[in-house]
């Protein structure tokens, strides 16, 4: 099934495109709603706030300037200090595969200056932290978790057949840990414990995906 990323986009259905950790003009792809919502609010807050200091800026100027009305702000004021962009904002969905394929096709190279990235929830990166012992995730990096011994059979999961004409076990792998957990339990029951947690990254298994042999023409 598809899954989505989700994209903080101008009224026209334009990216918005912000300065990455590399200093380079970066569009970013959220793995969840919530973190794609927690980026836009505080780049509200931010726009907001370096308005009010822009003003304050101006209104100081103009009184050292001996300006009767140093508050009373012209058309051409408000022009400098400008609107917040990010409150016309709103959140689109786009397809993992494409955000997949933007983020590789920009990662080594310049797009026109521009580059793509996904980026996980700031509580997905914990977990994998957490899990892996490590001390950061690079910018760009997604984890995914997994158990080995989880594996859906074609009654829970999309069936397909090899060439032999034998059933595809499926071994999902999640972008959250909470929705492997829960999966796992719906497998194995309630009271199951769980196995070992293990912790994998998107572009490796994108990169297993599309490796000579394999047929996932969607993302090479």
């Amino acid at each position: 099934r598809g899954v989505p990323t989700f994209a903080i986009v101008d009224k026209r259905g334009t990216p918005f495109m912000v300065f990455g950790e590399d200093a380079k003009v970066t569009g970013y792809f959220f793995t969840s709603y919530g973190e794609a919502q927690r980026i836009l609010a505080l780049a509200i807050k931010s726009s907001d706030q370096a308005r009010i200091r822009g003003k304050e800026e101006l209104i100081a100027k103009k009184k050292s300037a001996g300006e009767k009305n140093p508050q009373k702000l012209s058309d051409e004021d408000e022009k400098e200090l400008g609107d917040n962009p990010w409150r016309e904002a709103r959140i689109s969905t786009v397809p993992l595969d494409v955000a997949v394929l933007l983020a590789r096709k920009t990662r080594y190279k310049s797009s026109g200056g521009i580059y793509f990235k996904l980026a996980p929830a700031e509580t997905d990166i914990y977990d994998a932290l957490a899990t892996t012992g490590r001390g950061d995730l690079p910018e760009g990096q997604v984890p995914l978790f997994y158990f080995e011994e989880l594996v859906l059979s074609p009654r829970t999961s999309s069936s397909e057949k090899d060439s032999s004409g034998t059933d595809i076990k499926v071994s999902p792998v999640y972008f959250r840990k909470s929705e492997l957990l829960n999966e796992y339990k719906k497998q194995f029951g309630k009271d199951a414990d769980y196995p070992a947690l293990k912790v994998t990254e998107l572009s490796a298994v994108v990169a297993e995906m599309t490796r000579p042999g394999e047929t996932n023409e969607d993302i090479k």
